[in-house]
């Protein structure tokens, strides 16, 4: 299936204004079941400098900056994506005890030599993840009337 996104912004400005540097999200990432066949950005007045950069999920995002002043700004993305048939639910889950725990691989998986100094590391990480999540969780149980959501009050069901 085809797709055609056109994506039109317009801003107008009672007086004249200075454009401060843009980061611009209109680019879709290219996946296995979405090519993208075309893509046009036209800004509106002509950035004075303008630079594709990708962002810290690999997301490719257009940094553009401006001289001068203006009264208006004109955005326009235009993108023609062809998808291919995807079926997020096409996958297997192996072994089948995947959810049960604690979990020990059997001998064709498990790997010849000295791993016990990694699995001490890993069990080290983890108890560590879960003492700062229960200081955390203390420290919200002892302010009363908390105005924010906290990371634990996410895991925890807390708002």
């Amino acid at each position: 299936m085809k797709i055609i996104i056109t994506h039109h912004t317009e801003y107008s400005f009672d007086s004249e204004v200075f454009l401060e540097p843009h980061y611009l999200r209109f680019r879709p990432r290219k996946t296995p079941y979405a090519d993208i066949e075309h893509f046009v950005l036209t800004i509106s007045p002509k950035p004075t400098g303008h630079r594709v950069i990708r962002d810290e999920e690999n997301n490719l995002i257009d940094f553009c900056w401006f001289d001068g002043m203006t009264q208006n700004l004109v955005i326009t993305a235009e993108t023609v994506i062809q998808t291919t048939s995807f079926n997020p639910f096409a996958f297997i889950l192996h072994p089948q005890n995947y959810n049960q725990f604690p979990f020990e691989y059997d001998e064709s998986q498990k790997v010849i030599g000295d791993n016990t100094r990694y699995a001490t590391r890993i069990k080290g990480l983890v108890g560590l993840w879960w003492h700062y999540t229960k200081v955390i969780q203390f420290q919200y149980d002892t302010i009363p009337n908390q105005p924010y959501q906290t990371i634990t009050s996410r895991l925890f069901g807390r708002v």
